[in-house]
């Protein structure tokens, strides 16, 4: 998917050097002055939308926030981490949604999609919305 964007964006001009960090550099290239797109991906923490609005994309202490956070999405972060009623924190979330689709700051390509498949015969099969997806140990197959 990144390579067809990046050769539609050389088809107009635009130049584009892909990097393809280890593990290690990732950070050291993530925070250089020379880099003004990443295409990364980012699984939830918990099911939760922190987990992306603070934890992605929070100008400082989001993973993608350089590129990303303004000083708008990180005040309604902060209010919405401190919200204890469920309605109030909710209308905050979605304003800061608003904002992402407002402001272009961020374009969701896809949203990964896992499956399970069971017999009938499986019992105890629980699924959770982060990792592990599946408690294996607590499975037993009714004979």
């Amino acid at each position: 998917m990144a390579e067809e964007i990046f050769q539609t964006w050389e088809k107009i001009g635009v130049q584009v050097d892909v990097l393809h960090p280890t593990e290690t550099e990732y950070a050291r290239i993530l925070n250089s002055p020379d880099v003004d797109l990443t295409v990364t991906g980012w699984t939830a923490d918990y099911p939760d939308p922190d987990t992306f609005l603070h934890g992605a994309i929070h100008s400082e202490q989001g993973a993608d926030g350089r590129f990303c956070g303004i000083p708008e999405m990180d005040q309604l972060s902060v209010t919405a981490r401190s919200e204890s009623d469920p309605d109030a924190r909710h209308a905050l979330y979605r304003e800061m949604e608003k904002l992402i689709a407002q402001r272009a700051i961020l374009l969701p390509l896809f949203h990964e999609q896992t499956y399970r498949f069971a017999r009938p015969d499986v019992q105890n099969l629980k699924l959770n919305f982060f990792f592990p997806a599946v408690a294996y140990d607590a499975l037993w197959i009714k004979k």
